[in-house]
């Protein structure tokens, strides 16, 4: 015959009640027998007490699940706040995340920071909202010579030079702010690798000169850039979000009706862009030992 199941809450009331009612039968009419008794039964009390109150906890615990709200449904996500901490968890105020700053007059209402709601803390450019992965090459060439008659090759230096930039990050969309900073990031790099043309007043004028930021000051900082290309993946196995679909929020009448990937990767690759005027103040003494010569964008 099987057995019944037990339930927790039933058997630990049960038992406290046993307890608690429980006495001990004294037939002596001594003074020693009752004060017995009497301590005896105040240990039971104290005994159930001690039970119900460890118990019953448990029973409550058990018939739940800890961290689901009522129905199951979803808790509401909360807005993401960016924090930079240093080894011992102060605020650092400096933004050490990756970023390209561009020239004011391409900051209007359909990119980055131009109306002030899209650009996270109006950074007024691309931000990486993801660490990307970033490489880029120092190099210093040599010729040579190989003299007749000779055991070795003679070599001389000729320049040297700062490799273009390869920049690969993340980006994600979970709601209509996401895929609005994800267009006007995608708006706007098509606008950086466009020379002036038509009917603009500069016609003719080359893409700008941006400003490259990452991790600090010994680091990449105010480094002046010119974007050469960039490649954006539309993958067929994530989802797409639909950005304008319910024309009650302000990106509907920015953006229209459009789809983004919910996951996607934007890679960017740049060359840096020193004037002759920058160059000439340049010093191999000043950049190892002056801080404001790493700060003005020179590697």
């Amino acid at each position: 015959m099987a057995d019944s199941p037990i339930n927790t809450d039933q058997s630990a009331a049960a038992s406290a009640a046993k307890m608690a009612s429980a006495t001990i039968i004294d037939n002596s009419n001594s003074f020693v027998g009752a004060g017995l008794a009497s301590s005896a039964n105040n240990l039971i009390a104290q005994s159930a007490n001690t039970f119900n109150s460890f118990f019953s906890p448990l029973t409550k615990l058990a018939q739940k699940v800890v961290g689901v709200p009522k129905g199951a449904q979803p808790a509401q996500p909360q807005a993401a706040v960016v924090n930079v901490k240093d080894s011992k968890g102060n605020v650092i105020n400096q933004d050490l995340r990756v970023k390209i700053r561009v020239p004011n007059d391409y900051l209007v209402k359909y990119t980055v920071g131009g109306n002030g709601e899209l650009g996270p803390d109006k950074i007024g450019g691309i931000i990486f909202p993801y660490t990307p992965q970033i490489s880029y090459e120092h190099k210093a060439d040599y010729g040579n010579l190989s003299p007749m008659h000779s055991n070795y090759t003679q070599y001389f230096y000729q320049r040297s030079s700062v490799g273009q930039f390869s920049i690969t990050g993340k980006f994600t969309v979970q709601n209509e702010k996401d895929a609005a900073v994800y267009l006007a990031t995608m708006h706007l790099l098509r606008a950086l690798t466009k020379m002036r043309f038509g009917t603009d007043a500069d016609r003719g004028a080359p893409p700008p000169v941006c400003r490259l930021d990452a991790y600090g000051d010994y680091m990449l900082s105010n480094v002046p850039v010119a974007i050469t290309s960039f490649k954006n993946d539309l993958p067929d196995s994530v989802d797409f979000f639909t950005i304008g679909k319910d024309n009650k929020s302000g990106y509907a009448s920015l953006y229209g009706l459009a789809s983004v990937p919910t996951l996607s990767t934007i890679s960017i690759t740049c060359i840096p862009m020193y004037s002759r005027a920058e160059q000439q103040t340049f010093s191999v003494n000043g950049w190892l030992n002056n801080s404001a010569i790493r700060k003005s964008g020179f590697l």
